[in-house]
C-alpha cells in the first residue's frame, strides 16, 4: 500500500494501522548462452538492489478476478476537466498491459480489472481525512462515500456479501498524493452487511497541483494490490532478514538498520506487506515505475506512468528468481538497474512507527534512490539452437536525458522521463552469439553506452566500450560470431 509522500519530499508520509475489517496491519510507506527465463508475459524488469523480498507462500491465493472498478471523484465539479482527465488517465491504465503482471497468482489467468463507472461527488471529505489512512475515522469515511455513491448508482451494489462479490471502489479526492486499500462495509436494502473493497488514491502535489504521474502511479498500485490481497489468502510478501536490507531507519545508532526489534524504529523499506510495496516504493523518493499506453472511452490514447510489481518468479539480470516488474506488451524483456545514493539523506519526521507516530525532525545519512537507472538490452531472446539466423539481431539505441527509444528486432521500448525521474545513466547492449547490428543513432553528453564484443558472454571488465559521449560519432557495431564458431 502507498503511504502518504510525494515524490521529492513534497508531502508527508501517512501511517498504516489495522482494524478488525481491513487488512492487515502493514507499514509502508549445449548452445546455452545465458538462461533466459521461460516467459509468462513479456517485462521491464528492474533489478532489485537489496536482499531480495519473497512471497512466502506458493497460493492457490485469494484474488479477484476481472473486478469492476468503479470510480468515485470525491469533492470535485462534475463535469470538469479535472474530473474528465482523472477519468480518462484512470481508463488508460485499466485498459493497458500493466495487468499481465498479475497472472503469476492466478494460476496464468488474467485478472484484468474492468472499467464499471464513475460518479462525481461536489462534497468533498471530512475534516482530516487521510487519504493515505488506514485509521476506523478513514475507513468509516470511504464507507460513507462508497454508500452515497451506491445509491446514486443502484446498479453499483456489491452482488453479495464475500468480497469476491464486491466492485473495487476508487475513491478519488483533490489531496496530495498518497494512497491506501483496504476493505470496507456496506450495508445493503436486505439488511445484510456486505465486505467491499476500496482504494483511496491521491491525485494533487503539496500545493494542489494536479500530477498525472502522481495520479496513475498511485492507481496502479494500489489497485494491483487490491486484486491481489483482498484479505484473507491474499498475496502477501515478506522482507529479507539480512543486516544489509534498509528496513528501519532511527534517531540513535545505528541509524539504518533491520533490527525489527530496535527502540525507536520506523518503518523506512520494510513497509507495507503488498506486491507494490518495499524497495521501489521508498516514502519521500521516486517510484520505479514506467510509462504504458492505454486507451480511453473516447479512444483517446494516452500515455501513464505505473508502478512496477513484485514478481517471485521473474528473473533479474543476472538470471536469480525474484525481480520487480512492469510488464508492457512487448515479447522480449529489457533490464534497468535503480541507482541508489548509499550516502543520501533523509528527514524522520516523515516515516512513522508501529503506531502510526512520526518521528523527530532530524535528518540522517541513508541510502535513497535517485530516480535514475542503468540499462541492459540483451539479443537472442529469440535464439534457436536449430537456427543459427535467429542468433542474429538488431538493435538500435537513440537516447537523450528525456527519453531513450530501444529497438531489438523490431520491438521498441521507449523509457521517456515522469515527474519522479526515469533518467537513464548508462546503456549496456548485449548482443550475443551471432552476426548482430548494434547501431547508437544519439547520446546526452552525461550517457555511455557498452556494447559487448559477441565473443565474450557476461558483463565486467571484459565488455568493449565502443561508443560514449555524444561527441562520438553515431555508428554501428557489428561482432561476427556463430554458435560454435570462432
Amino acid at each position: 500500500m502507498l503511504s502518504f509522500r510525494e515524490f521529492f519530499g513534497k508531502a508527508l508520509r501517512g501511517k498504516r494501522a489495522r482494524a478488525s475489517s481491513q487488512r492487515s496491519a502493514r507499514r509502508r510507506l549445449p548452445l546455452a548462452v545465458r538462461q533466459f527465463e521461460q516467459r509468462i508475459v513479456p517485462t521491464v524488469i528492474f533489478d532489485p538492489q537489496f536482499p531480495k523480498e519473497s512471497v512466502p507462500s506458493a497460493g492457490p491465493y485469494t484474488v479477484l478476478n476481472n473486478p469492476t472498478v468503479d470510480l468515485i471523484f470525491w469533492g470535485m465539479t462534475p463535469g470538469s476537466s479535472t474530473v474528465t482527465s482523472l477519468r480518462k488517465e484512470a481508463q488508460a491504465v485499466l485498459s493497458s498491459s500493466y495487468w499481465a503482471g498479475l497472472n503469476e497468482y492466478n494460476n496464468g489467468n488474467a485478472e484484468a480489472p474492468v472499467y464499471g463507472g464513475a460518479w462525481t461527488d461536489p462534497n468533498g471529505p471530512p475534516a482530516g481525512y487521510n487519504v493515505g489512512g488506514g485509521s476506523t475515522t478513514d475507513i468509516q469515511a470511504r464507507d460513507a462515500e462508497v454508500a452515497k455513491a451506491i445509491q446514486a448508482n443502484p446498479s453499483w451494489a456489491p452482488s453479495g456479501t464475500a468480497v469476491t462479490q464486491s466492485p473495487i471502489y476508487v475513491l478519488i479526492p483533490l489531496l496530495p498524493s498518497a494512497g491506501y486499500n483496504n476493505l470496507g462495509t456496506y450495508q445493503a436494502s436486505n439488511n445484510t452487511t456486505d465486505t467491499i473493497n476500496e482504494c483511496s488514491v491521491g491525485t494533487t502535489d503539496s500545493s494542489g497541483n494536479l500530477v498525472a504521474d502522481f495520479f496513475t502511479q498511485t492507481f496502479s498500485h494500489e489497485l494491483a494490490e487490491c486484486i491481489t490481497d483482498p484479505g484473507a489468502g491474499g498475496v502477501t510478501v515478506n522482507y529479507s532478514t539480512a543486516t544489509s536490507f534498509p528496513g528501519y531507519v532511527n534517531a540513535t545508532a545505528p541509524n539504518v538498520n533491520n533490527n525489527p526489534n530496535q527502540a525507536g524504529n520506523l518503518f523506512y523499506l520494510n513497509s507495507g506487506g503488498q506486491i507494490g510495496d518495499g524497495e521501489q516504493e521508498p516514502g519521500f523518493e521516486a517510484h520505479y515505475g514506467y510509462r504504458l499506453t492505454g486507451t480511453d472511452s473516447e479512444g483517446d490514447t494516452l500515455s501513464v506512468k505505473v508502478q512496477s510489481l513484485w514478481s517471485n518468479r521473474r528473473l533479474d539480470d543476472k538470471g536469480s528468481a525474484g525481480a520487480f516488474l512492469v510488464t508492457d506488451g512487448n515479447l522480449q524483456n529489457i533490464y534497468l538497474a535503480p541507482i541508489w545514493n548509499q550516502s543520501g539523506t533523509i528527514n524522520l519526521q516523515n516515516y512513522t512507527d508501529a503506531n502510526g507516530n512520526p518521528g523527530p525532525n532530524q535528518t540522517i545519512t541513508a541510502p535513497t534512490f535517485t530516480g535514475t537507472y542503468d540499462l541492459v538490452i540483451r539479443g537472442d531472446q529469440f535464439s534457436d539452437p536449430n537456427n543459427l539466423a535467429s542468433y542474429n539481431d538488431t538493435i538500435t539505441v537513440n537516447a537523450d536525458d528525456t527519453q531513450v527509444i530501444v529497438t531489438v528486432d523490431k520491438e521498441t521500448f521507449t523509457l521517456a522521463s515522469m515527474a519522479d525521474g526515469g533518467k537513464i545513466r548508462n546503456i549496456t547492449v548485449e548482443p550475443g552469439l551471432g552476426t548482430n547490428t548494434a547501431t547508437i543513432q544519439k547520446l546526452a553528453a552525461d550517457q555511455e553506452v557498452w556494447v559487448e564484443d559477441g565473443s565474450y558472454l557476461g558483463t565486467g571488465p571484459a565488455a568493449t566500450k565502443v561508443l560514449h559521449r555524444l561527441g562520438f560519432a553515431a555508428g554501428s557495431f557489428r561482432p561476427s560470431r556463430r554458435p560454435g564458431g570462432a
